[in-house]
């Protein structure tokens, strides 16, 4: 099995910039993980809401009307492509507003491989995309067009990886907003997994949802599955499915888990190319056979006890350790650390594993219990120590696992020095796995500490679900199958790896990058370790036209997380930050330097405001951006009421707002940075 890469996640801390009020609900909140997938979830929340009079934002924050709920109408939409692997997901949702309910939210969850490149509106049947700016340029545009009374919506990249959006529109309209985003579908296990999930309405009447997707593959589909039970046809090398959900509870979401495994994939693996603007994109997907025999383990667990640990974690984490420790064979070595305050181990060093280790560490797995604080610093002092006992071998992979739920309260608890300390324990370069379990770990450590040991990171929600994707990353380790893999292409001129250089059985690593385009081979030498020493293969394909036109970004959004890694490794590089920022307007993607932003014209439905003496547009475009719709909720004085607010003929609808917060972004692989 291969393990899934890590990217960024953070704490789904909803914040919504509206009228100039920053409102933070549901902290903390997350939907349940998909059962059974290879992937994590981040979570991406969405709010759609109503102001009925008032200022912007305290109608917003202090009035929720539950008695209204019925008066919201909401469909969602879920339609994928897949082509060559490389996925486009739109995930829209049609809201009819029947009334005027102040507040409405949903959340959509995005696979953590996952990168958001597009967002939508659609109001009166015209529909309004918007730009990638950068990000201070995007907020003064936003700014003007705010205080001008003028609809806008705004996607920044704010606290923690916090994405707030927001535009107003007319009451009693229907609403379309479309979220999209890409990611390249690796193999786990030989198979092709894609997971979809149309999100919970949580709120007013659910009107169903349909779910699809439309797989390709120039090299032909095998097989083609789908779960739960969904409508599948089949049609030469390609295959769809789609999946109608009917009305749902308000906290059903639903999901549909697409799998599909190719009719033939080379030994070497396969190259696919695009040319654009002069300049020649690769991908080279490399899979280890299922067949392959495993290389010997050692593995160090390190798992947090800490008291935020109690309940159904520590429950969950026992139960997946368990399977973990049944999966090892007789060939493999483990060593086992416990951390609070202080740290525990059962026995020193690493036991070679038999029915007595076994049965040992079983034994300390039943007695965990969850108390005290977290001291990472000791985590690792300990939890690393087995490593300078071990006789180096090739044909071996040591291998820390680390886990924990929080952030370090006692102890060293900089990042920094907390990932030096690491660096300098592992004498024996280990590869390190790491998982932050619930919504309060620290991230940007567990990342960090995978980043620096060569190895992937995973974040596991807190949920009913995590013992399965506990259970699923770590008995993956208990398959490694190559090690040491390395991918030389004869014609690139510039290579990034896509994830850990180990594969377990019938995983793949993806290599992308940039070659002349005036070759026409391309030729890449694989090179790895097996149990029987170092083996290699051959790869040599001829550059032809493919359906690989999603390259360019692919290999641009690689290009940007290496940026950011030596950014931050630099500790600040003005000219790395400025071709990082050009790169990402180019390509349409948000970081922390670029936004998305766009300005709607004022409603129809809504009566124009003059403009104010002292403000005349200053180009074409401020002249053409619609007049300013009239909103008293946004002015002084509007506290009696007037002779049109007493004429409903002269009001349709009242004024209403859609606010949009992205957060926790993924990528199509791991986050470079911390």
């Amino acid at each position: 099995m291969h393990l899934s890469d890590g990217v960024h996640t953070y704490r789904p801390v909803l914040q919504i910039r509206l009228g100039g009020v920053r409102w933070a609900p549901n902290a903390g909140a997350h939907l349940p993980r998909a059962a059974g997938g290879s992937r994590g979830w981040a979570s991406i929340a969405i709010v759609v809401a109503l102001l009925a009079g008032g200022p912007a934002g305290s109608a917003l924050a202090d009035h929720v009307d539950h008695e209204r709920e019925d008066e919201w109408h909401i469909t969602h939409t879920v339609n994928a492509t897949v082509v060559d692997n490389y996925a486009t997901v739109r995930v829209g949702v049609e809201i009819v507003n029947e009334g005027p309910d102040p507040e409405f939210p949903f959340r959509v969850d995005l696979p953590e491989d996952a990168y958001v490149t597009g967002l939508t509106v659609t109001r009166d049947g015209k529909t309004y995309e918007a730009d990638i700016q950068a990000a201070e340029e995007a907020r003064e545009r936003y700014e003007q067009a705010r205080e001008e009374h003028r609809s806008a919506g705004l996607v920044e990249e704010a606290d923690e990886g916090v994405y707030a959006y927001n535009i107003n529109v007319e009451g009693t309209e229907t609403v379309q907003a479309t979220l999209t985003y890409e990611r390249y579908v690796t193999a786990d296990g030989g198979v092709y997994e894609l997971g979809l999930r149309a999100p919970a309405t949580q709120r007013g009447i659910d009107e169903g949802a349909t779910i699809e997707a439309h797989v390709q593959h120039r090299a032909g589909l095998e097989t083609l599955q789908a779960a739960p039970e969904a409508e599948i046809t089949r049609s030469g090398d390609s295959g769809h499915v789609v999946r109608h959900v009917d009305p749902r509870g308000q906290d059903e979401a639903s999901d549909l888990r697409v799998r599909y495994e190719l009719a033939q994939t080379p030994p070497g693996g396969a190259i696919e190319a695009a040319v654009e603007d002069g300049t020649g994109y690769f991908a080279h997907r490399f899979r280890a056979s299922e067949t392959m025999d495993r290389v010997p383990v050692d593995v160090a667990l390190v798992l947090d006890t800490s008291g935020s640990m109690t309940g159904d974690k520590i429950a969950q984490l026992e139960q997946a350790t368990r399977r973990l420790v049944d999966d090892l064979e007789p060939r493999d070595r483990l060593a086992l650390t416990f951390f609070a305050d202080d740290t525990d181990r059962p026995w020193e060093g690493f036991a070679s594993v038999d029915a007595n280790t076994t049965d040992r560490a079983f034994d300390a797995l039943e007695r965990m219990r969850a108390t005290g604080s977290t001291n990472i610093e000791q985590a690792i002092a300990d939890g690393f120590a087995p490593l300078g006992d071990l006789e180096t071998s090739v044909e071996r992979l040591p291998v820390v696992v680390f886990l924990t739920d929080g952030r370090p309260t006692t102890g060293v608890t900089g990042e920094h020095q907390l990932r030096t300390a690491a660096l300098e324990a592992n004498d024996a370069g280990a590869h390190v796995f790491s998982l932050a379990f619930g919504a309060d770990a620290d991230w940007g450590l567990v990342h960090g500490l995978a980043q620096d040991g060569e190895g992937l990171a995973r974040h596991v929600q807190g949920s009913d679900h995590a013992e399965v994707e506990l259970g699923s990353f770590l008995t993956a380790l208990t398959t490694p199958v190559l090690t040491d893999v390395q991918l030389d292409h004869t014609h690139a001129e510039e290579t990034w790896r896509v994830g850990a250089p180990v594969l377990f059985a019938g995983g793949e690593l993806l290599y992308v990058g940039t070659f002349d385009p005036n070759r026409t081979t391309l030729e890449a030498q694989v090179t790895a370790r097996d149990d029987q020493g170092r083996r290699s293969w051959n790869v040599s394909e001829a550059v032809e036209e493919t359906n690989a036109s999603y390259l360019p970004d692919l290999v641009a959004y690689q290009r940007i997380q290496a940026l950011e890694a030596q950014i931050q490794a630099e500790g600040g590089n003005a000219t790395l930050e400025e071709r990082a920022l050009e790169l990402a307007l180019e390509h349409g993607f948000v970081t922390d330097q670029t936004s998305l932003v766009v300005d709607l014209p004022a409603s129809s439905n809504e009566e124009p405001e003059p403009q104010t003496p002292d403000h005349e547009p200053t180009d074409a475009a401020d002249a053409t951006r619609g007049a300013q719709p009239a909103d008293r909720s946004a002015t002084d004085g509007a506290d009696e009421p007037t002779e049109a607010d007493e004429q409903p003929a002269q009001t349709p609808g009242v004024g209403a707002a859609l606010a949009v917060a992205l957060l926790a972004i993924g990528a199509a692989v791991a986050r470079s940075r911390p």
